[in-house]
Protein backbone atom coordinates (compact mmCIF):
# COMPACT_ATOMS: atom_id res chain seq x y z
CA UNK A 1 0.00 0.00 0.00
CA UNK A 2 1.41 3.39 -0.99
CA UNK A 3 2.03 6.10 1.65
CA UNK A 4 -0.77 8.23 0.11
CA UNK A 5 -3.28 5.38 0.32
CA UNK A 6 -2.09 4.47 3.82
CA UNK A 7 -2.66 8.02 5.05
CA UNK A 8 -6.09 8.15 3.47
CA UNK A 9 -7.02 4.85 5.08
CA UNK A 10 -5.77 6.09 8.44
CA UNK A 11 -7.93 9.22 8.26
CA UNK A 12 -10.94 7.14 7.22
CA UNK A 13 -10.41 4.64 10.05
CA UNK A 14 -10.03 7.44 12.57
CA UNK A 15 -13.26 9.04 11.40
CA UNK A 16 -15.07 5.71 11.57
CA UNK A 17 -13.90 5.08 15.13
CA UNK A 18 -14.92 8.59 16.18
CA UNK A 19 -18.35 8.36 14.57
CA UNK A 20 -19.02 4.98 16.12
CA UNK A 21 -17.87 5.98 19.57
CA UNK A 22 -19.53 9.40 19.74
CA UNK A 23 -22.88 9.44 21.51
CA UNK A 24 -25.53 11.91 20.43
CA UNK A 25 -28.88 13.04 21.75
CA UNK A 26 -32.00 12.82 19.63
CA UNK A 27 -32.51 16.55 19.59
CA UNK A 28 -34.33 17.96 22.60
CA UNK A 29 -32.28 19.77 25.21
CA UNK A 30 -33.42 17.20 27.77
CA UNK A 31 -32.36 14.22 25.64
CA UNK A 32 -35.90 12.83 25.57
CA UNK A 33 -37.14 10.30 23.00
CA UNK A 34 -38.42 12.02 19.88
CA UNK A 35 -41.32 10.85 17.72
CA UNK A 36 -42.07 14.19 16.03
CA UNK A 37 -40.26 15.51 12.95
CA UNK A 38 -37.50 17.68 14.41
CA UNK A 39 -36.47 20.57 16.63
CA UNK A 40 -36.93 24.19 15.55
CA UNK A 41 -35.44 27.40 16.96
CA UNK A 42 -37.60 30.11 18.48
CA UNK A 43 -36.51 32.56 15.79
CA UNK A 44 -37.45 30.24 12.92
CA UNK A 45 -40.74 29.36 14.62
CA UNK A 46 -41.53 33.08 14.86
CA UNK A 47 -40.92 33.58 11.14
CA UNK A 48 -43.00 30.56 10.17
CA UNK A 49 -46.05 31.75 12.11
CA UNK A 50 -46.53 34.35 9.36
CA UNK A 51 -46.73 31.55 6.79
CA UNK A 52 -49.40 29.51 8.52
CA UNK A 53 -47.50 27.31 10.95
CA UNK A 54 -49.69 26.75 14.02
CA UNK A 55 -47.99 27.18 17.38
CA UNK A 56 -49.38 25.16 20.28
CA UNK A 57 -48.34 26.58 23.65
CA UNK A 58 -48.66 23.68 26.10
CA UNK A 59 -47.93 25.63 29.29
CA UNK A 60 -50.37 26.01 32.17
CA UNK A 61 -53.21 28.50 31.90
CA UNK A 62 -51.47 30.87 34.33
CA UNK A 63 -48.22 30.72 32.35
CA UNK A 64 -49.90 31.48 29.04
CA UNK A 65 -51.91 34.33 30.56
CA UNK A 66 -48.72 36.00 31.82
CA UNK A 67 -47.12 36.02 28.38
CA UNK A 68 -47.17 34.03 25.15
CA UNK A 69 -45.69 34.28 21.63
CA UNK A 70 -47.18 36.35 18.82
CA UNK A 71 -46.12 37.10 15.28
CA UNK A 72 -46.68 40.72 14.31
CA UNK A 73 -45.64 40.42 10.67
CA UNK A 74 -48.41 38.23 9.28
CA UNK A 75 -50.54 39.77 6.53
CA UNK A 76 -53.68 38.82 8.43
CA UNK A 77 -52.53 40.65 11.56
CA UNK A 78 -51.23 39.40 14.88
CA UNK A 79 -51.02 35.63 15.11
CA UNK A 80 -50.96 34.19 18.63
CA UNK A 81 -49.89 30.83 19.93
CA UNK A 82 -52.87 28.60 20.81
CA UNK A 83 -52.99 27.48 24.42
CA UNK A 84 -53.60 23.74 24.79
CA UNK A 85 -51.92 22.71 28.08
CA UNK A 86 -50.02 19.45 28.52
CA UNK A 87 -49.39 17.66 30.83
CA UNK A 88 -50.41 20.36 33.33
CA UNK A 89 -53.48 22.59 33.09
CA UNK A 90 -53.58 24.18 36.53
CA UNK A 91 -51.78 21.76 38.81
CA UNK A 92 -49.46 18.90 37.93
CA UNK A 93 -50.36 16.05 35.59
CA UNK A 94 -54.02 17.10 35.40
CA UNK A 95 -54.34 16.93 31.62
CA UNK A 96 -55.56 13.77 29.90
CA UNK A 97 -53.50 12.92 26.76
CA UNK A 98 -56.63 12.14 24.76
CA UNK A 99 -58.25 15.46 25.70
CA UNK A 100 -55.03 17.24 24.72
CA UNK A 101 -54.88 15.53 21.32
CA UNK A 102 -58.57 16.18 20.63
CA UNK A 103 -58.22 19.86 21.55
CA UNK A 104 -55.28 20.33 19.17
CA UNK A 105 -57.15 18.40 16.47
CA UNK A 106 -60.06 20.81 16.91
CA UNK A 107 -57.77 23.85 16.60
CA UNK A 108 -56.20 22.59 13.38
CA UNK A 109 -59.52 21.65 11.78
CA UNK A 110 -61.11 24.96 12.79
CA UNK A 111 -58.34 26.68 10.82
CA UNK A 112 -59.03 24.56 7.75
CA UNK A 113 -55.90 22.50 8.27
CA UNK A 114 -55.22 18.79 8.11
CA UNK A 115 -52.78 16.24 9.49
CA UNK A 116 -49.96 17.65 7.35
CA UNK A 117 -50.37 21.19 8.72
CA UNK A 118 -47.08 22.47 10.16
CA UNK A 119 -47.29 22.56 13.98
CA UNK A 120 -44.75 23.81 16.52
CA UNK A 121 -44.99 22.99 20.22
CA UNK A 122 -43.76 25.32 22.97
CA UNK A 123 -43.42 25.22 26.75
CA UNK A 124 -41.31 27.08 29.33
CA UNK A 125 -37.93 25.46 28.72
CA UNK A 126 -38.46 22.72 26.12
CA UNK A 127 -39.44 19.68 28.21
CA UNK A 128 -43.24 19.50 28.24
CA UNK A 129 -43.39 20.50 24.59
CA UNK A 130 -41.42 17.35 23.70
CA UNK A 131 -43.99 15.18 25.47
CA UNK A 132 -46.81 17.01 23.69
CA UNK A 133 -45.13 16.79 20.29
CA UNK A 134 -44.69 13.04 20.67
CA UNK A 135 -48.40 12.53 21.35
CA UNK A 136 -49.40 14.54 18.29
CA UNK A 137 -46.93 12.73 16.05
CA UNK A 138 -47.61 9.19 17.28
CA UNK A 139 -50.85 9.10 19.29
CA UNK A 140 -51.28 5.32 19.25
CA UNK A 141 -47.88 4.85 20.93
CA UNK A 142 -49.14 6.91 23.88
CA UNK A 143 -52.54 5.27 24.18
CA UNK A 144 -54.37 8.02 22.30
CA UNK A 145 -56.88 7.52 19.49
CA UNK A 146 -56.31 9.73 16.50
CA UNK A 147 -54.47 10.25 13.23
CA UNK A 148 -50.79 11.22 13.54
CA UNK A 149 -49.81 14.77 12.65
CA UNK A 150 -46.89 14.43 10.25
CA UNK A 151 -45.26 17.86 10.49
CA UNK A 152 -44.73 18.52 14.21
CA UNK A 153 -41.60 20.29 15.48
CA UNK A 154 -40.57 21.27 18.99
CA UNK A 155 -39.29 24.75 19.85
CA UNK A 156 -36.01 23.85 21.48
CA UNK A 157 -35.43 26.85 23.77
CA UNK A 158 -38.98 27.34 25.09
CA UNK A 159 -40.62 30.62 26.09
CA UNK A 160 -38.46 31.46 29.13
CA UNK A 161 -35.48 29.28 28.33
CA UNK A 162 -32.50 28.00 30.27
CA UNK A 163 -29.15 29.62 31.16
CA UNK A 164 -26.52 29.39 28.47
CA UNK A 165 -23.19 27.88 29.44
CA UNK A 166 -19.74 28.53 28.04
CA UNK A 167 -17.48 25.76 26.87
CA UNK A 168 -15.20 24.67 29.69
CA UNK A 169 -11.75 23.37 28.84
CA UNK A 170 -8.82 22.35 31.00
CA UNK A 171 -6.20 25.05 31.51
CA UNK A 172 -2.74 24.99 32.98
CA UNK A 173 -2.38 26.45 36.50
CA UNK A 174 -0.37 29.40 35.15
CA UNK A 175 -2.59 29.98 32.09
CA UNK A 176 -3.78 33.54 31.58
CA UNK A 177 -7.15 32.00 30.71
CA UNK A 178 -7.42 30.31 34.07
CA UNK A 179 -9.36 33.00 35.91
CA UNK A 180 -10.34 30.98 38.99
CA UNK A 181 -8.40 31.72 42.13
CA UNK A 182 -6.96 28.99 44.30
CA UNK A 183 -4.02 26.72 44.76
CA UNK A 184 -1.94 26.84 41.54
CA UNK A 185 -0.87 23.26 42.23
CA UNK A 186 -4.42 21.95 42.53
CA UNK A 187 -5.35 19.02 40.28
CA UNK A 188 -8.82 20.35 39.46
CA UNK A 189 -8.82 22.20 36.11
CA UNK A 190 -9.79 25.85 36.16
CA UNK A 191 -12.74 27.41 34.39
CA UNK A 192 -12.41 29.55 31.30
CA UNK A 193 -14.69 32.51 30.63
CA UNK A 194 -15.99 33.11 34.17
CA UNK A 195 -15.51 36.76 35.22
CA UNK A 196 -13.85 37.34 38.58
CA UNK A 197 -17.03 39.05 39.84
CA UNK A 198 -18.94 35.80 39.37
CA UNK A 199 -16.55 33.37 40.98
CA UNK A 200 -18.50 33.17 44.24
CA UNK A 201 -21.69 32.49 42.30
CA UNK A 202 -23.07 29.19 41.07
CA UNK A 203 -21.63 30.20 37.70
CA UNK A 204 -18.29 28.82 38.88
CA UNK A 205 -19.82 25.34 38.86
CA UNK A 206 -21.98 25.68 35.74
CA UNK A 207 -20.07 28.30 33.76
CA UNK A 208 -23.24 30.25 33.03
CA UNK A 209 -22.92 33.18 30.66
CA UNK A 210 -23.74 36.73 31.70
CA UNK A 211 -25.55 37.42 28.42
CA UNK A 212 -26.65 40.98 29.17
CA UNK A 213 -23.26 41.96 30.65
CA UNK A 214 -24.86 43.13 33.88
CA UNK A 215 -22.05 41.78 36.03
CA UNK A 216 -24.18 39.03 37.55
CA UNK A 217 -26.21 36.00 36.57
CA UNK A 218 -29.80 37.23 36.62
CA UNK A 219 -32.51 35.39 38.52
CA UNK A 220 -36.09 34.84 37.42
CA UNK A 221 -38.43 37.68 38.30
CA UNK A 222 -42.10 38.57 37.83
CA UNK A 223 -42.95 41.53 35.65
CA UNK A 224 -46.51 40.74 34.49
CA UNK A 225 -48.20 38.56 37.11
CA UNK A 226 -46.84 37.93 40.59
CA UNK A 227 -47.23 34.18 40.27
CA UNK A 228 -45.13 33.88 37.09
CA UNK A 229 -41.41 34.63 37.29
CA UNK A 230 -40.64 34.57 33.59
CA UNK A 231 -38.26 37.51 33.19
CA UNK A 232 -34.58 36.63 33.02
CA UNK A 233 -32.28 38.33 30.45
CA UNK A 234 -29.67 35.61 30.88
CA UNK A 235 -31.99 32.81 29.76
CA UNK A 236 -32.13 31.88 26.10
CA UNK A 237 -35.88 31.61 25.53
CA UNK A 238 -38.35 33.34 23.24
CA UNK A 239 -39.14 36.31 25.51
CA UNK A 240 -35.77 36.78 27.15
CA UNK A 241 -32.42 36.82 25.36
CA UNK A 242 -34.06 36.37 21.95
CA UNK A 243 -36.52 39.22 22.58
CA UNK A 244 -39.13 37.93 20.14
CA UNK A 245 -42.66 39.45 20.23
CA UNK A 246 -45.00 38.33 23.00
CA UNK A 247 -48.08 39.63 24.75
CA UNK A 248 -49.87 39.03 28.05
CA UNK A 249 -53.58 38.31 28.41
CA UNK A 250 -55.82 35.85 26.58
CA UNK A 251 -58.00 36.20 23.49
CA UNK A 252 -60.96 33.85 23.29
CA UNK A 253 -60.05 32.47 19.85
CA UNK A 254 -56.68 31.30 21.21
CA UNK A 255 -57.86 30.22 24.67
CA UNK A 256 -57.96 26.63 25.86
CA UNK A 257 -61.34 25.19 24.82
CA UNK A 258 -62.33 28.76 23.90
CA UNK A 259 -63.18 29.42 27.55
CA UNK A 260 -61.73 32.59 29.11
CA UNK A 261 -63.33 31.76 32.47
CA UNK A 262 -60.76 28.99 32.96
CA UNK A 263 -57.93 31.48 33.29
CA UNK A 264 -56.97 32.85 36.71
CA UNK A 265 -56.81 36.59 37.34
CA UNK A 266 -53.45 38.28 37.03
CA UNK A 267 -52.13 40.30 39.97
CA UNK A 268 -49.49 42.74 38.75
CA UNK A 269 -46.24 42.99 40.74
Amino acid sequence: MTRKKLCAFGVFATCMVFSCSTAFAEGSRYDLPRDYASEISSAKAYLEMADGTVMIDVRRLSEYRAGHPVNDSAAQGYQHAYNVPYPNIVGSGDQDPQVFYDAVDHVIKSLGGDYETPITTLCRTGFRSVLAGNILADPEKYGVEGTPFTNVRNIWEGFVGQPKEAYVGETLPDSVQGVAKGDPDADEPRKMGVPQTLLAHEALHHNYLDLDNSGEIDVDSADVCTDRKDKNPDKDGWRNYQELPWVAGVLVEYAYLGDLSLYPDCVAP
